[in-house]
């Protein structure tokens, strides 16, 4: 997938469209690299702080080049106004913490973990958590995107229909992914105005960004 094809999108103007778009990450193997929770024995936020610096998150996010990718993707899909979120089995202190330190920490909106009660009350289930969300945010399916490394999880947002997903390899989300998920709201959001490439964009975008439902999903806003 050419990088040029999502490269430096353009704000969408304010009233173009008011339809909201989120992503939902899962943390540990999807934004990092490595499993944070299990490196470091489920340790809980002050545990964390004392044990635990930017050397060691560094590394588990995959080092510098990484973390620089994974920079600009936030910046990428900021522009383009979409919202995103963590929803993981981790502690939310421990993952803010991890952010704060790379200082990734300003581009999420919410963050959802082990320790958050909207968790326990769906028995920790994220596609039933992603669902309710939505409902509550009116959110159709394809204006979300769930990513996560441990195929049950994404196998049940698959499988109930809840919104689109990738699988992310347990290494945590590759470039292609991120390239895949700038272009995906890109080429849904059509903030250029040309349908024609907005849809060839959209189309190769959702070979990895996967749950298109029919060709009416494939097309994007027209304005």
């Amino acid at each position: 997938m050419s990088e040029a094809d999502a490269s430096e999108p353009s704000p969408p103007d304010a009233n173009l469209d008011e339809r909201q778009y989120a992503v939902f990450y899962d943390f540990d193997c999807t934004l990092s690299s490595h499993h944070v929770y299990a490196n470091t024995g489920g340790s809980v936020e002050e545990d964390f702080k004392k044990n635990y610096g930017k050397e060691n998150v560094e590394h588990w996010f995959g080092g510098q080049s990484r973390l620089d990718r994974l920079t600009e993707h936030f910046r990428k899909l900021e522009a383009l106004g979409v919202k995103l979120h963590i929803c993981s089995f981790g502690f939310v202190g421990v993952i803010r913490e991890c952010l704060r330190l790379l200082e990734l920490d300003t581009f999420i909106q919410s963050y959802t973990g082990r320790d958050s009660i909207e968790l326990h009350n769906v028995s920790f289930e994220k596609a039933e958590f992603i669902r309710k969300w939505m409902a509550e945010e009116m959110l159709p399916y394809d204006n979300v995107v769930f990513l996560d490394d441990d195929r049950s999880n994404v196998d049940l947002v698959k499988q109930r229909g809840i919104c689109r997903y990738s699988y992310v390899p347990q290494t945590g989300m590759t470039s292609d992914i991120m390239d895949a998920l700038e272009s995906y709201f890109f080429g849904l959001m059509n903030p250029i105005n040309d349908s024609k490439v907005s849809a060839e964009v959209l189309a190769s975008a959702s070979e990895v960004i996967l749950g298109a439902r029919n060709p009416e999903s494939e097309k994007p806003a027209v304005t």
